[in-house]
């Protein structure tokens, strides 16, 4: 499970916030030759749209979490079921091959890259689901400060 701090910016209606999150490890401290990597280069800043289940307003500082394994389980599934389905497609074609009339290698080749369509296309409804934008999305898990009235009231 990986932590970071930010600070909300703003709210949408769909149950999501804009939130502006420290990126901390950007740099590794590689020493490189010129004296500079990209991580050293680049902002250390992000703005990142979360799932905002505690509804978080803008202005207070929230934590924000990710976690790791289900990360994991949605890069296991966009990287595993195109080649899932190039190979089904391949055994296919070379059952299929000689029944359609093409050559030894021509149905292999051609039901490959019509797995491999499948399999993308598969990816691409997957990611744009319900559950990968709740899963595979970092959440505010709760606000550690807020900004009342001019003062500043802090939660556990």
């Amino acid at each position: 499970m990986s932590m970071n701090f930010g600070i909300v910016l703003d709210n949408s209606d769909d149950g999501f916030a804009k939130v502006k999150i420290n990126r901390s490890g950007a740099c590794g401290g590689c020493d490189s030759s010129s004296g500079h990597c990209h991580g050293c280069l680049t902002n250390s800043e992000m703005i990142s749209r979360v799932a905002n289940p505690i509804h978080a307003g803008p202005g207070e500082i929230v934590r924000v979490e990710l976690d790791s394994r289900e990360v994991f389980k949605g890069a296991a599934v966009l990287y595993i079921l195109p080649v899932l389905t190039i190979l089904a497609g391949a055994f296919s074609g070379m059952g299929i091959e000689t029944h359609i009339g093409l050559s030894a290698g021509a149905g292999s080749i051609l039901f490959s890259l019509i797995g491999l369509l499948l399999g993308l296309l598969m990816v691409k409804f997957f990611d744009r689901s319900d559950w990968a934008l709740r899963k595979l999305s970092p959440t505010i898990t709760s606000v550690v400060s807020s900004r009342l009235n001019g003062r500043r009231s802090v939660s556990s």
